[in-house]
Protein backbone atom coordinates (compact mmCIF):
# COMPACT_ATOMS: atom_id res chain seq x y z
CA UNK A 1 0.00 0.00 0.00
CA UNK A 2 2.71 2.31 1.09
CA UNK A 3 4.80 1.69 -2.18
CA UNK A 4 1.74 2.20 -4.48
CA UNK A 5 0.94 5.18 -2.65
CA UNK A 6 4.52 6.94 -3.31
CA UNK A 7 4.83 5.46 -6.97
CA UNK A 8 1.36 7.79 -7.59
CA UNK A 9 2.55 10.67 -5.58
CA UNK A 10 5.77 10.57 -8.12
CA UNK A 11 3.84 10.40 -11.20
CA UNK A 12 4.33 13.80 -12.44
CA UNK A 13 7.62 15.82 -12.38
CA UNK A 14 7.97 18.44 -9.82
CA UNK A 15 9.36 21.82 -10.43
CA UNK A 16 10.27 23.53 -12.40
CA UNK A 17 13.79 24.62 -11.35
CA UNK A 18 16.60 26.00 -12.71
CA UNK A 19 19.51 23.29 -13.27
CA UNK A 20 22.06 25.54 -11.65
CA UNK A 21 19.79 25.31 -8.57
CA UNK A 22 18.83 21.73 -8.12
CA UNK A 23 21.20 19.81 -10.20
CA UNK A 24 25.22 19.11 -9.13
CA UNK A 25 28.03 18.55 -11.30
CA UNK A 26 27.84 14.60 -11.52
CA UNK A 27 24.83 15.12 -13.09
CA UNK A 28 26.35 14.79 -16.06
CA UNK A 29 26.33 12.38 -19.13
CA UNK A 30 29.23 9.83 -19.43
CA UNK A 31 30.50 7.01 -21.65
CA UNK A 32 29.04 4.90 -18.32
CA UNK A 33 25.99 6.47 -17.73
CA UNK A 34 23.68 9.12 -19.08
CA UNK A 35 21.38 12.09 -17.38
CA UNK A 36 18.05 11.68 -19.86
CA UNK A 37 15.73 14.69 -20.84
CA UNK A 38 12.56 14.13 -21.89
CA UNK A 39 9.78 16.43 -23.59
CA UNK A 40 12.15 18.96 -24.22
CA UNK A 41 11.11 22.17 -25.57
CA UNK A 42 13.19 25.43 -26.47
CA UNK A 43 12.48 28.90 -26.45
CA UNK A 44 14.45 32.14 -27.74
CA UNK A 45 12.81 36.11 -27.45
CA UNK A 46 9.87 34.93 -26.51
CA UNK A 47 8.95 32.39 -29.19
CA UNK A 48 9.44 28.68 -29.53
CA UNK A 49 12.25 27.61 -31.34
CA UNK A 50 13.52 24.25 -33.25
CA UNK A 51 17.25 22.69 -33.60
CA UNK A 52 16.54 23.59 -37.77
CA UNK A 53 17.42 27.21 -36.72
CA UNK A 54 19.22 26.94 -33.41
CA UNK A 55 21.76 24.81 -35.29
CA UNK A 56 21.92 26.33 -38.52
CA UNK A 57 20.80 29.72 -38.63
CA UNK A 58 23.51 31.16 -36.61
CA UNK A 59 25.27 32.25 -39.56
CA UNK A 60 23.03 35.35 -40.08
CA UNK A 61 24.24 38.23 -37.45
CA UNK A 62 20.20 38.95 -37.67
CA UNK A 63 19.26 36.15 -36.30
CA UNK A 64 17.62 36.12 -32.70
CA UNK A 65 19.78 32.95 -31.51
CA UNK A 66 22.77 35.87 -31.99
CA UNK A 67 20.84 38.25 -29.92
CA UNK A 68 18.82 36.28 -27.12
CA UNK A 69 19.95 33.14 -25.20
CA UNK A 70 18.75 29.96 -26.12
CA UNK A 71 16.37 28.33 -23.04
CA UNK A 72 15.29 25.36 -22.76
CA UNK A 73 13.33 22.66 -20.20
CA UNK A 74 12.76 19.15 -19.62
CA UNK A 75 11.81 16.61 -17.72
CA UNK A 76 15.03 14.91 -16.21
CA UNK A 77 14.51 11.32 -13.89
CA UNK A 78 16.83 11.89 -10.77
CA UNK A 79 17.84 8.02 -10.70
CA UNK A 80 20.47 8.86 -7.66
CA UNK A 81 19.85 11.17 -4.73
CA UNK A 82 23.69 12.62 -5.05
CA UNK A 83 22.83 14.46 -8.65
CA UNK A 84 20.70 17.01 -6.39
CA UNK A 85 22.68 20.17 -4.67
CA UNK A 86 22.09 20.40 -1.29
CA UNK A 87 19.25 23.96 -2.08
CA UNK A 88 17.62 20.90 -4.67
CA UNK A 89 16.94 18.41 -1.68
CA UNK A 90 15.42 21.48 0.36
CA UNK A 91 13.13 22.70 -2.46
CA UNK A 92 12.27 19.13 -3.61
CA UNK A 93 11.98 17.60 -0.03
CA UNK A 94 9.25 20.84 0.48
CA UNK A 95 7.44 19.98 -2.77
CA UNK A 96 7.39 16.30 -2.27
CA UNK A 97 5.31 16.62 1.47
CA UNK A 98 3.62 19.43 -0.18
CA UNK A 99 2.05 17.20 -3.05
CA UNK A 100 1.77 14.01 -0.66
CA UNK A 101 -0.26 16.45 2.05
CA UNK A 102 -2.66 17.74 -0.80
CA UNK A 103 -3.61 14.04 -1.53
CA UNK A 104 -4.54 13.43 1.34
CA UNK A 105 -6.48 16.15 2.18
CA UNK A 106 -9.95 13.93 1.04
CA UNK A 107 -9.81 11.32 3.56
CA UNK A 108 -9.59 12.77 6.64
CA UNK A 109 -6.32 11.48 7.89
CA UNK A 110 -4.05 13.84 9.86
CA UNK A 111 -2.54 16.15 6.88
CA UNK A 112 1.14 16.06 7.96
CA UNK A 113 3.63 14.26 5.76
CA UNK A 114 6.60 12.36 7.16
CA UNK A 115 8.40 11.70 3.77
CA UNK A 116 11.99 11.87 3.24
CA UNK A 117 13.86 11.55 -0.09
CA UNK A 118 15.96 8.77 1.63
CA UNK A 119 13.00 6.93 2.30
CA UNK A 120 11.83 7.40 -1.40
CA UNK A 121 15.67 6.22 -2.66
CA UNK A 122 16.46 3.65 -0.17
CA UNK A 123 17.89 0.23 -1.27
CA UNK A 124 15.83 -1.96 0.46
CA UNK A 125 15.19 -4.78 -2.64
CA UNK A 126 12.59 -5.77 -0.98
CA UNK A 127 10.54 -2.44 -0.96
CA UNK A 128 12.54 -0.84 -4.01
CA UNK A 129 13.42 -3.98 -6.49
CA UNK A 130 15.16 -3.22 -9.89
CA UNK A 131 12.52 -0.91 -10.67
CA UNK A 132 11.82 1.18 -7.70
CA UNK A 133 10.22 4.91 -7.75
CA UNK A 134 12.68 8.02 -8.55
CA UNK A 135 11.64 11.60 -8.64
CA UNK A 136 11.40 13.82 -11.91
CA UNK A 137 12.21 17.21 -11.84
CA UNK A 138 10.98 19.51 -14.85
CA UNK A 139 14.69 21.88 -15.00
CA UNK A 140 15.19 24.76 -17.30
CA UNK A 141 18.87 25.59 -18.28
CA UNK A 142 20.56 27.94 -21.28
CA UNK A 143 21.87 25.76 -24.65
CA UNK A 144 25.47 25.88 -24.94
CA UNK A 145 27.42 24.75 -27.97
CA UNK A 146 26.27 22.48 -30.60
CA UNK A 147 23.86 19.74 -30.37
CA UNK A 148 25.25 16.55 -31.64
CA UNK A 149 22.64 13.97 -33.32
CA UNK A 150 24.26 10.88 -34.92
CA UNK A 151 27.70 12.02 -35.17
CA UNK A 152 29.07 10.21 -32.69
CA UNK A 153 31.32 6.74 -33.31
CA UNK A 154 29.45 4.05 -34.09
CA UNK A 155 29.72 0.49 -35.82
CA UNK A 156 29.45 2.49 -39.47
CA UNK A 157 30.70 5.80 -38.20
CA UNK A 158 33.64 8.11 -38.01
CA UNK A 159 33.45 10.63 -35.51
CA UNK A 160 32.90 13.86 -36.84
CA UNK A 161 34.78 16.79 -34.65
CA UNK A 162 32.24 19.41 -35.10
CA UNK A 163 34.39 22.06 -32.49
CA UNK A 164 36.97 21.50 -29.69
CA UNK A 165 34.50 19.75 -27.26
CA UNK A 166 32.96 16.69 -29.70
CA UNK A 167 36.28 15.11 -29.93
CA UNK A 168 36.12 15.00 -25.74
CA UNK A 169 32.48 13.35 -26.23
CA UNK A 170 32.65 11.47 -29.79
CA UNK A 171 32.42 8.35 -27.69
CA UNK A 172 29.36 9.44 -25.03
CA UNK A 173 26.35 8.53 -26.94
CA UNK A 174 26.58 6.47 -30.23
CA UNK A 175 23.46 6.98 -32.01
CA UNK A 176 21.34 10.10 -29.98
CA UNK A 177 20.85 13.69 -29.56
CA UNK A 178 23.42 15.66 -27.00
CA UNK A 179 22.51 18.97 -25.68
CA UNK A 180 24.78 20.91 -23.79
CA UNK A 181 24.06 23.19 -21.02
CA UNK A 182 26.27 26.32 -19.78
CA UNK A 183 25.60 25.25 -16.44
CA UNK A 184 28.81 23.09 -15.67
CA UNK A 185 28.68 22.00 -19.48
CA UNK A 186 26.24 19.18 -17.89
CA UNK A 187 25.54 17.37 -21.38
CA UNK A 188 21.57 15.63 -21.45
CA UNK A 189 20.55 13.06 -23.66
CA UNK A 190 17.51 14.37 -24.94
CA UNK A 191 15.11 11.05 -25.05
CA UNK A 192 12.08 12.94 -26.47
CA UNK A 193 11.05 16.58 -28.00
CA UNK A 194 8.10 18.67 -27.60
CA UNK A 195 5.70 18.62 -30.68
CA UNK A 196 6.23 21.94 -31.57
CA UNK A 197 9.57 21.75 -30.66
CA UNK A 198 9.95 18.77 -32.93
CA UNK A 199 8.16 20.20 -35.73
CA UNK A 200 10.96 23.01 -35.82
CA UNK A 201 13.33 20.14 -36.32
CA UNK A 202 12.91 17.89 -38.64
CA UNK A 203 15.67 19.42 -41.05
CA UNK A 204 17.97 18.85 -38.76
CA UNK A 205 17.05 15.44 -37.85
CA UNK A 206 16.85 14.77 -41.50
CA UNK A 207 20.22 16.49 -42.71
CA UNK A 208 22.49 14.17 -40.12
CA UNK A 209 20.56 10.86 -40.48
CA UNK A 210 21.17 11.23 -44.32
CA UNK A 211 24.95 11.75 -43.62
CA UNK A 212 25.06 8.94 -40.86
CA UNK A 213 23.15 7.02 -44.07
CA UNK A 214 25.94 8.14 -46.61
CA UNK A 215 28.61 6.55 -44.21
CA UNK A 216 26.50 3.45 -43.50
CA UNK A 217 26.18 3.12 -47.51
CA UNK A 218 30.14 3.56 -47.34
CA UNK A 219 31.41 1.45 -44.65
CA UNK A 220 28.86 -1.44 -45.94
CA UNK A 221 30.15 -1.07 -49.85
CA UNK A 222 31.78 -4.50 -50.70
CA UNK A 223 33.31 -3.34 -53.71
CA UNK A 224 34.89 -0.19 -51.87
CA UNK A 225 34.45 2.44 -54.50
CA UNK A 226 37.03 5.57 -53.83
CA UNK A 227 35.55 9.69 -53.34
CA UNK A 228 35.44 10.03 -57.01
CA UNK A 229 32.98 7.27 -57.56
CA UNK A 230 30.93 8.13 -54.84
CA UNK A 231 27.81 9.62 -56.97
CA UNK A 232 24.35 10.61 -56.34
CA UNK A 233 23.82 6.97 -58.46
CA UNK A 234 26.40 5.24 -55.79
CA UNK A 235 24.40 6.36 -52.80
CA UNK A 236 20.92 5.37 -54.63
CA UNK A 237 22.18 2.08 -55.51
CA UNK A 238 23.96 1.26 -52.10
CA UNK A 239 20.46 2.21 -49.70
CA UNK A 240 18.59 -0.16 -52.14
CA UNK A 241 20.60 -2.89 -52.43
CA UNK A 242 21.48 -2.71 -48.92
CA UNK A 243 19.65 -0.90 -46.28
CA UNK A 244 15.95 -0.73 -48.29
CA UNK A 245 14.79 -3.44 -46.74
CA UNK A 246 16.74 -3.22 -43.33
CA UNK A 247 20.09 -3.49 -43.17
CA UNK A 248 20.80 -7.32 -43.17
CA UNK A 249 17.13 -7.57 -43.42
CA UNK A 250 15.40 -7.13 -40.45
CA UNK A 251 12.59 -5.55 -41.47
CA UNK A 252 11.52 -8.22 -43.26
CA UNK A 253 10.83 -10.41 -39.93
CA UNK A 254 10.81 -7.62 -36.94
CA UNK A 255 7.37 -5.37 -36.08
CA UNK A 256 8.32 -2.55 -34.04
CA UNK A 257 4.46 -2.36 -33.45
CA UNK A 258 2.91 -5.96 -32.33
CA UNK A 259 0.36 -7.96 -30.04
CA UNK A 260 2.68 -9.66 -27.38
CA UNK A 261 0.04 -12.24 -26.90
CA UNK A 262 0.11 -13.33 -30.60
CA UNK A 263 1.41 -17.08 -30.75
CA UNK A 264 3.45 -16.02 -34.13
CA UNK A 265 5.86 -12.96 -32.96
CA UNK A 266 8.57 -13.27 -29.92
CA UNK A 267 9.44 -11.37 -27.50
CA UNK A 268 11.35 -8.97 -29.74
CA UNK A 269 8.68 -8.59 -32.26
CA UNK A 270 10.01 -11.03 -34.91
CA UNK A 271 6.79 -12.98 -37.12
CA UNK A 272 6.09 -14.78 -40.38
CA UNK A 273 8.23 -12.94 -43.12
CA UNK A 274 6.51 -9.61 -44.26
CA UNK A 275 6.36 -8.70 -48.20
CA UNK A 276 7.84 -4.69 -47.86
CA UNK A 277 6.55 -1.81 -50.77
CA UNK A 278 9.22 -1.42 -53.31
CA UNK A 279 11.78 1.80 -53.12
CA UNK A 280 11.60 4.07 -56.42
CA UNK A 281 15.06 5.46 -57.65
CA UNK A 282 12.85 8.49 -57.33
CA UNK A 283 11.87 8.19 -54.19
CA UNK A 284 15.32 8.20 -52.86
CA UNK A 285 17.07 10.84 -54.90
CA UNK A 286 13.98 12.89 -54.01
CA UNK A 287 14.86 12.25 -50.14
CA UNK A 288 18.36 13.03 -50.73
CA UNK A 289 17.17 16.14 -53.00
CA UNK A 290 15.45 17.70 -49.95
CA UNK A 291 18.65 18.24 -48.43
CA UNK A 292 21.22 18.72 -51.34
CA UNK A 293 22.30 21.76 -50.90
CA UNK A 294 22.90 21.50 -46.86
CA UNK A 295 24.94 18.05 -47.81
CA UNK A 296 27.38 20.04 -50.36
CA UNK A 297 27.86 22.59 -47.75
CA UNK A 298 29.01 20.16 -45.03
CA UNK A 299 31.76 18.90 -47.58
CA UNK A 300 32.73 22.04 -48.16
CA UNK A 301 32.72 22.66 -44.15
CA UNK A 302 34.69 19.88 -43.32
CA UNK A 303 38.40 19.95 -42.59
CA UNK A 304 38.91 16.50 -42.87
CA UNK A 305 38.33 14.53 -46.31
CA UNK A 306 35.22 14.23 -48.13
CA UNK A 307 33.75 11.52 -48.13
CA UNK A 308 31.82 11.71 -51.44
CA UNK A 309 32.65 13.53 -54.38
CA UNK A 310 32.17 17.11 -54.42
CA UNK A 311 31.88 18.34 -58.27
CA UNK A 312 29.52 15.31 -58.80
CA UNK A 313 27.54 16.40 -55.66
CA UNK A 314 27.31 20.03 -57.51
CA UNK A 315 25.98 18.92 -60.81
CA UNK A 316 23.40 16.95 -58.69
CA UNK A 317 22.28 19.91 -57.02
CA UNK A 318 21.88 21.51 -60.34
CA UNK A 319 19.86 19.07 -61.36
CA UNK A 320 17.72 19.20 -58.25
CA UNK A 321 16.90 22.73 -59.09
CA UNK A 322 15.21 21.27 -62.30
CA UNK A 323 13.62 19.00 -60.76
CA UNK A 324 11.91 21.01 -58.23
CA UNK A 325 10.65 23.26 -60.88
CA UNK A 326 9.35 20.20 -62.84
CA UNK A 327 7.51 18.91 -60.31
CA UNK A 328 5.96 22.05 -58.94
CA UNK A 329 4.61 22.45 -62.91
CA UNK A 330 2.78 19.08 -61.67
CA UNK A 331 1.68 19.90 -58.42
CA UNK A 332 4.13 17.64 -56.55
CA UNK A 333 6.39 18.13 -53.55
CA UNK A 334 9.31 16.58 -54.96
CA UNK A 335 12.67 17.33 -53.55
CA UNK A 336 12.03 20.08 -50.95
CA UNK A 337 12.86 20.39 -47.31
CA UNK A 338 10.26 19.89 -44.42
CA UNK A 339 8.18 23.23 -43.85
CA UNK A 340 9.36 24.10 -47.41
CA UNK A 341 5.74 25.03 -49.54
CA UNK A 342 5.73 23.43 -52.95
CA UNK A 343 4.71 26.64 -54.09
CA UNK A 344 7.89 27.81 -52.94
CA UNK A 345 9.79 30.69 -54.99
CA UNK A 346 12.14 28.65 -57.71
CA UNK A 347 13.64 32.08 -59.55
CA UNK A 348 16.69 31.18 -58.47
CA UNK A 349 18.56 30.51 -61.76
CA UNK A 350 21.77 30.38 -63.61
CA UNK A 351 22.88 26.95 -62.53
CA UNK A 352 23.80 28.18 -59.38
CA UNK A 353 23.28 26.59 -56.25
CA UNK A 354 21.44 28.29 -53.95
CA UNK A 355 23.15 28.31 -50.41
CA UNK A 356 20.67 29.90 -48.88
CA UNK A 357 18.41 26.63 -49.08
CA UNK A 358 21.34 25.19 -46.24
CA UNK A 359 21.37 27.94 -43.58
CA UNK A 360 23.88 30.18 -45.07
CA UNK A 361 23.33 34.04 -44.58
CA UNK A 362 23.78 36.38 -47.87
CA UNK A 363 26.82 37.66 -46.99
CA UNK A 364 28.43 34.13 -47.02
CA UNK A 365 27.19 33.04 -49.96
CA UNK A 366 30.50 34.27 -52.05
CA UNK A 367 32.84 32.45 -49.48
CA UNK A 368 31.18 29.33 -50.43
CA UNK A 369 31.17 29.53 -53.86
CA UNK A 370 35.11 30.25 -53.87
CA UNK A 371 35.17 27.14 -51.18
CA UNK A 372 33.63 24.81 -53.97
CA UNK A 373 35.57 26.50 -57.45
CA UNK A 374 38.76 25.57 -55.05
CA UNK A 375 37.57 21.98 -54.09
CA UNK A 376 36.73 21.43 -58.16
CA UNK A 377 40.04 23.25 -59.27
CA UNK A 378 42.02 21.25 -56.65
CA UNK A 379 40.15 17.96 -58.15
CA UNK A 380 40.97 18.96 -61.60
CA UNK A 381 44.87 19.73 -61.03
CA UNK A 382 44.61 16.05 -59.66
CA UNK A 383 43.02 14.22 -62.64
CA UNK A 384 45.14 16.48 -64.59
CA UNK A 385 48.54 14.93 -62.71
CA UNK A 386 46.94 11.44 -63.28
CA UNK A 387 46.32 12.11 -67.10
CA UNK A 388 49.95 12.78 -67.16
CA UNK A 389 51.32 9.64 -65.35
CA UNK A 390 48.99 7.70 -67.48
CA UNK A 391 50.73 9.45 -70.87
CA UNK A 392 54.03 8.45 -69.74
CA UNK A 393 52.76 4.98 -68.71
CA UNK A 394 51.13 4.80 -72.34
CA UNK A 395 54.06 5.94 -74.38
CA UNK A 396 56.01 3.14 -72.67
CA UNK A 397 53.14 0.51 -73.60
CA UNK A 398 53.73 -1.95 -76.41
CA UNK A 399 52.32 -1.61 -79.43
CA UNK A 400 50.52 -4.83 -79.55
CA UNK A 401 48.31 -3.45 -75.94
CA UNK A 402 47.44 -0.69 -77.60
CA UNK A 403 45.72 -2.56 -80.61
CA UNK A 404 43.82 -4.44 -77.59
CA UNK A 405 42.73 -1.64 -76.20
CA UNK A 406 41.82 0.49 -79.57
CA UNK A 407 38.08 -0.60 -79.99
CA UNK A 408 37.39 -0.15 -76.20
CA UNK A 409 38.77 3.92 -76.86
CA UNK A 410 36.68 3.96 -79.98
CA UNK A 411 33.34 3.11 -78.77
CA UNK A 412 33.69 5.48 -75.40
CA UNK A 413 30.63 7.68 -74.96
CA UNK A 414 31.50 11.36 -74.59
CA UNK A 415 29.65 14.38 -75.88
CA UNK A 416 31.64 15.66 -78.30
CA UNK A 417 29.76 19.08 -79.57
CA UNK A 418 29.00 19.84 -83.33
CA UNK A 419 29.47 23.66 -82.73
CA UNK A 420 32.95 23.36 -80.38
CA UNK A 421 35.96 24.84 -82.02
CA UNK A 422 38.17 22.02 -83.15
CA UNK A 423 40.72 21.04 -80.66
CA UNK A 424 43.26 20.01 -83.45
CA UNK A 425 44.58 21.85 -86.32
CA UNK A 426 44.11 20.65 -90.09
CA UNK A 427 45.98 17.48 -90.82
CA UNK A 428 46.59 18.76 -94.75
CA UNK A 429 46.14 21.66 -96.93
CA UNK A 430 43.12 20.16 -97.85
CA UNK A 431 41.30 21.60 -94.91
CA UNK A 432 43.03 25.12 -95.01
CA UNK A 433 39.12 26.69 -95.13
CA UNK A 434 38.08 25.18 -91.85
CA UNK A 435 40.57 26.96 -89.98
CA UNK A 436 38.90 30.10 -91.03
CA UNK A 437 36.34 31.54 -88.38
CA UNK A 438 32.81 30.37 -88.42
CA UNK A 439 30.17 32.59 -90.66
CA UNK A 440 28.84 35.17 -88.20
CA UNK A 441 25.28 35.52 -90.00
CA UNK A 442 25.05 32.00 -89.60
CA UNK A 443 26.29 32.29 -86.07
CA UNK A 444 24.13 35.00 -85.08
CA UNK A 445 20.92 32.68 -86.42
CA UNK A 446 22.34 29.36 -83.92
CA UNK A 447 20.54 29.70 -80.23
CA UNK A 448 22.96 30.40 -78.16
CA UNK A 449 21.78 26.86 -76.29
CA UNK A 450 23.51 25.38 -78.70
CA UNK A 451 26.86 26.04 -78.11
CA UNK A 452 27.10 24.08 -74.92
CA UNK A 453 26.36 20.37 -74.25
CA UNK A 454 22.91 19.69 -73.48
CA UNK A 455 22.30 18.91 -69.81
CA UNK A 456 21.19 14.90 -69.21
CA UNK A 457 17.72 14.31 -68.78
CA UNK A 458 16.53 15.23 -65.01
CA UNK A 459 15.34 13.04 -62.08
CA UNK A 460 12.22 12.83 -64.18
CA UNK A 461 14.07 11.00 -67.00
CA UNK A 462 13.18 13.87 -69.56
CA UNK A 463 14.66 16.39 -71.77
CA UNK A 464 13.07 19.28 -73.22
CA UNK A 465 14.57 21.90 -76.03
CA UNK A 466 16.55 24.93 -74.29
CA UNK A 467 15.09 26.84 -77.21
CA UNK A 468 12.59 29.38 -76.38
CA UNK A 469 9.08 28.27 -77.51
CA UNK A 470 9.81 24.76 -78.55
CA UNK A 471 8.05 22.18 -76.99
CA UNK A 472 9.89 19.48 -77.94
CA UNK A 473 10.77 16.92 -75.36
CA UNK A 474 12.64 13.61 -74.56
CA UNK A 475 10.82 11.38 -71.85
CA UNK A 476 13.77 8.54 -72.05
CA UNK A 477 10.85 6.39 -69.99
CA UNK A 478 8.35 6.69 -73.17
CA UNK A 479 10.24 7.65 -76.11
CA UNK A 480 8.34 8.79 -79.37
CA UNK A 481 8.88 7.63 -83.15
CA UNK A 482 10.02 10.99 -83.38
CA UNK A 483 12.51 10.46 -80.68
CA UNK A 484 14.14 7.57 -82.14
CA UNK A 485 14.32 8.27 -86.28
CA UNK A 486 18.13 9.10 -86.52
CA UNK A 487 18.74 5.72 -84.31
CA UNK A 488 19.85 2.71 -85.66
CA UNK A 489 17.14 -0.30 -84.90
CA UNK A 490 19.36 -2.00 -82.19
CA UNK A 491 19.86 0.82 -79.98
CA UNK A 492 16.21 1.72 -80.38
CA UNK A 493 15.07 -1.88 -78.74
CA UNK A 494 17.91 -1.43 -76.19
CA UNK A 495 16.14 1.49 -75.13
CA UNK A 496 12.61 0.33 -75.34
CA UNK A 497 12.70 -2.64 -73.59
CA UNK A 498 14.48 -0.89 -70.79
CA UNK A 499 17.41 -3.03 -70.27
CA UNK A 500 19.14 -0.18 -69.12
CA UNK A 501 19.06 0.59 -64.66
CA UNK A 502 20.62 4.13 -64.81
CA UNK A 503 20.34 7.12 -67.24
CA UNK A 504 24.42 7.41 -66.93
CA UNK A 505 24.41 4.22 -68.60
CA UNK A 506 27.30 4.81 -71.71
CA UNK A 507 25.11 3.66 -74.61
CA UNK A 508 22.19 5.38 -72.94
CA UNK A 509 24.14 8.63 -72.90
CA UNK A 510 25.13 8.06 -76.10
CA UNK A 511 21.70 7.35 -77.70
CA UNK A 512 20.51 10.54 -75.85
CA UNK A 513 23.46 12.93 -77.76
CA UNK A 514 22.13 11.25 -81.00
CA UNK A 515 18.20 12.41 -80.91
CA UNK A 516 19.73 15.72 -79.01
CA UNK A 517 21.73 16.46 -82.18
CA UNK A 518 19.25 15.09 -84.48
CA UNK A 519 16.28 17.85 -82.88
CA UNK A 520 19.07 20.40 -83.33
CA UNK A 521 19.55 19.98 -87.14
CA UNK A 522 16.05 20.41 -87.41
CA UNK A 523 15.99 23.93 -86.13
CA UNK A 524 19.34 24.43 -88.04
CA UNK A 525 17.37 23.41 -90.96
CA UNK A 526 14.74 25.30 -90.67
CA UNK A 527 17.26 28.32 -90.70
CA UNK A 528 18.80 26.83 -94.17
CA UNK A 529 21.84 25.54 -92.66
CA UNK A 530 23.61 22.55 -92.26
CA UNK A 531 26.88 20.61 -91.80
CA UNK A 532 30.10 19.57 -94.14
CA UNK A 533 32.63 17.41 -93.29
CA UNK A 534 36.25 18.00 -93.35
CA UNK A 535 38.06 14.54 -92.59
CA UNK A 536 36.99 12.16 -90.56
CA UNK A 537 36.54 14.44 -87.50
CA UNK A 538 36.01 17.85 -88.28
CA UNK A 539 32.79 20.07 -89.18
CA UNK A 540 31.57 23.63 -89.55
CA UNK A 541 28.51 24.98 -90.46
CA UNK A 542 27.07 26.08 -94.06
CA UNK A 543 24.17 27.41 -95.75
CA UNK A 544 21.85 24.79 -97.43
CA UNK A 545 22.00 26.92 -100.58
CA UNK A 546 25.21 29.24 -100.47
CA UNK A 547 24.19 31.22 -104.18
CA UNK A 548 21.51 32.99 -102.09
CA UNK A 549 24.17 34.33 -99.10
CA UNK A 550 26.71 36.38 -99.44
CA UNK A 551 30.11 34.25 -99.90
CA UNK A 552 32.07 32.77 -96.63
CA UNK A 553 35.25 32.84 -96.12
CA UNK A 554 35.72 36.73 -98.41
CA UNK A 555 37.37 35.74 -102.01
CA UNK A 556 41.35 36.00 -101.27
CA UNK A 557 41.57 38.86 -103.50
CA UNK A 558 39.50 40.85 -100.98
CA UNK A 559 41.24 39.92 -97.51
CA UNK A 560 44.66 40.64 -99.41
CA UNK A 561 43.21 44.06 -100.40
CA UNK A 562 42.53 44.59 -96.89
CA UNK A 563 45.30 43.34 -95.40
CA UNK A 564 47.12 46.14 -97.94
CA UNK A 565 44.83 48.62 -96.64
CA UNK A 566 45.42 48.52 -92.79
CA UNK A 567 49.24 48.14 -93.69
CA UNK A 568 49.34 51.11 -95.21
CA UNK A 569 46.97 53.08 -92.58
CA UNK A 570 49.05 51.71 -90.02
CA UNK A 571 52.05 53.06 -91.79
CA UNK A 572 50.66 56.73 -91.74
CA UNK A 573 50.10 56.19 -88.14
CA UNK A 574 53.45 55.70 -87.51
CA UNK A 575 55.10 58.50 -89.51
CA UNK A 576 52.27 61.20 -88.25
CA UNK A 577 53.63 60.15 -84.52
CA UNK A 578 57.59 59.61 -85.20
CA UNK A 579 58.52 61.93 -88.20
CA UNK A 580 59.46 59.19 -89.94
CA UNK A 581 60.33 60.08 -94.02
CA UNK A 582 59.00 58.49 -96.85
CA UNK A 583 62.23 57.12 -97.46
CA UNK A 584 61.96 55.17 -94.26
CA UNK A 585 59.25 54.43 -94.68
CA UNK A 586 60.27 52.43 -98.03
CA UNK A 587 62.93 50.72 -95.73
CA UNK A 588 60.18 49.86 -93.15
CA UNK A 589 58.00 48.07 -95.86
CA UNK A 590 61.19 46.19 -97.22
CA UNK A 591 62.36 44.92 -93.68
CA UNK A 592 59.00 43.21 -93.60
Amino acid sequence: MEESRIHNLLLKPFGPFRDSLVLEKKCNTTAKDSVSLTSLMMECGGDAIGFDETEFGCSDPRARINNHPIRFRGVVEIRHLDWLTPAGKKYLLHDVRKRDIDTRMHTHNNPTSDLTLESIYRKDPVFRGAGGPTIKVLIQGEKSMTALFMTCKSRFLEPCVIDFICDKIADILPHGLLLMSKDQNRKFEVKSLDVGTYNLSENFFMRYRLVALMKAIIATDPDEADVEERTIDYFVDGYKARFAAGYEGINFFRRLIFDPDDPDVDSDGNTTRRHLRPVHRAEVRGIFASQAEWILKDQLDRKEKNFLNVESWYQFCQQVIVGRRDAKKRNKNWGRAYGEDSDADDSYSGGQVDFGRAGVSADKVDGYKRSLQRKIKKKSKRKSRAKDKGKQKAASTPASEVEEREEFVVQANTYDSDFSVASTPPASASSDDFSEPENPEIAALIPPEFWNPPHPPGLDFQWRCPVSKCEYSINMLKLSGENTKGLDSATNAFLRVKKWRKITDPRVMQAFYTMVSDHYNGHMAKENITWKNYGQINCKMIWTNPRKHRPWPPPKQKIQRERDETVKQEESEIAVLTGTTSRSRVLVSRLR
